[in-house]
């Protein structure tokens, strides 16, 4: 694969560098629901996955309880089986569509939650989070739940593929409508029941994805509601695609997982993540062209889709990815086709078709351009540290955004969402952190006033 040419991905301007950190605190916050956080108080009012795994990084920044009672929430909402909801709703919050009505479902700690899940990060974050803010006895208490998710997506979702899970929605990637999915989409059936789309309320319609996209996507929310066997979904689902992307966060995740269960000294657990993290790399890697990457698939079909965009950069997680492969990503992040002076851009530079200001066809994401960062430490630390800088410097210039435009002028989406605040906060927190996990120091934020874990 030739390098695409260098693209102007100069930092954005900005007369400092550094987010204001209380201000990002503030944005934490304005979503803190008491047990758990939502991304954004108006547009997402509920609990989603990979949103809460990442903001738990933020809250541990500020305080360390705070953060793993984010994901303690996060994981007390399991589906039967093991599986993480993408959503787990908040009691008395409407103003979201499709809301648990579509779904039907319970999780375990009794809230109502939808029936798909998202990259399952929870391993990841759980993992940092310990290594930077040590607590044994908490941190043990959520290996078994993390492991059971990683569990279920291998076990149900992967039982005909090698391990690799099959998603059987676009939002179970967690890039609602990337231009991967147009083809799989397709065979989604029509659905039946009236609905009013709720996301365009306060967000304009040209920044979300369009009335087709989301026709689809609730003809299968339908079909899905119908067809609750997860085996069956991962067989027969109107949907059915291999992502590398979230194939890659779960290994990875199974892979940090078992790095902290051996540390916390449970070695049968780590054995059995470590398995995990291999089986659906070997899977991965059977399926990824002489570079080391693999597209995504659909499964309906049969036919490859190649579109580089975020989940390319998000390959870089992987843990047996080669290091050249690495490399080739991080070049492309920095100076290449996915960058941008604010981090790593959700569909290449160049590509027919591309829409700089809508959803996940263009826009730049902090989470994306904080885990490419984090998969391209292995093989290109400095990559690395200059998407983190990115991201700072998108954030310090405009906020805790949704998403930028590529270019680094325009705020996007919601107003402020939790995530963006929370890996800034992360990053902020970096420099002063030391071996035994202490990183406050004297100026430093501390939380906001009823900002702490819950009583």
């Amino acid at each position: 694969m030739a390098d695409p040419g260098d693209v102007d991905a100069r930092p954005a301007r900005t007369s400092d560098p550094r987010p204001d950190a209380r201000a990002l605190a503030a944005v934490l916050a304005a979503s803190d629901q008491g047990a758990h956080t939502c991304p954004s108080p108006d547009t997402y009012p509920h609990q989603w996955a990979w949103d809460s795994c990442l903001t738990a990084l933020g809250w541990a920044t500020l305080d360390p309880a705070r953060g793993y009672a984010e994901i303690e929430s996060l994981l007390g909402a399991a589906l039967p089986g093991g599986m993480v909801p993408h959503i787990a709703y908040t009691p008395a919050r409407d103003g979201y569509m499709p809301g648990p009505e579509w779904w039907g479902r319970t999780g375990a700690d009794g809230r109502a939650v939808s029936g798909i899940t998202q990259p399952p990060l929870a391993g990841t974050c759980l993992a940092l989070i310990s290594a930077r803010h040590p607590d044994p006895a908490r941190a043990r208490r959520l290996l078994e739940p993390a492991a059971a998710w990683h569990r279920a997506l291998a076990r149900e979702r992967g039982a005909d593929t090698g391990g690799e899970p099959v998603l059987v929605h676009p939002w179970e990637s967690g890039r609602d409508d990337a231009p991967e999915w147009d083809a799989p989409l397709a065979a989604a059936p029509v659905p039946g029941r009236a609905y009013v789309r709720r996301d365009t309320d306060r967000i304009p319609g040209a920044e979300r994805p369009t009335d087709a996209d989301y026709r689809a996507y609730m003809g299968l929310v339908e079909w899905l509601g119908a067809h609750r066997d997860e085996p069956e979904r991962a067989r027969t689902g109107p949907f059915r695609v291999l992502d590398p992307a979230f194939s890659g966060i779960l290994a990875r995740s199974a892979h940090d997982l078992a790095g902290l269960a051996e540390r916390l000294g449970d070695r049968a657990l780590a054995a059995e993540q470590r398995a995990i993290a291999d089986r659906v790399d070997a899977a991965v890697a059977r399926r990824s062209g002489p570079g080391g990457l693999a597209p995504v698939l659909d499964l309906v079909t049969g036919r490859p889709a190649a579109l580089p965009g975020a989940g390319l950069a998000l390959q870089a997680l992987r843990p047996a990815v080669p290091m050249a492969a690495i490399r080739r990503i991080a070049r492309r992040c920095t100076t290449g086709d996915l960058a941008s002076p604010v981090g790593v851009r959700s569909l290449a530079a160049g590509v027919p078709g591309a829409e700089p200001r809508r959803y996940w066809r263009g826009p730049v994401w902090a989470p994306v351009t904080w885990l490419a960062a984090l998969g391209l430490e292995r093989a290109d630390p400095a990559a690395a540290a200059g998407l983190r800088a990115r991201l700072l410097a998108g954030v310090a210039r405009h906020g805790a955004y949704e998403y930028l435009s590529p270019d680094g002028e325009e705020r996007l989406g919601a107003r402020t969402l939790a995530w963006t605040a929370a890996l800034a906060l992360w990053e902020l927190g970096r420099a002063s952190a030391t071996p035994a996990g202490r990183t406050r120091r004297p100026g430093a934020p501390r939380p906001p006033r009823g900002a702490g874990p819950p009583r």
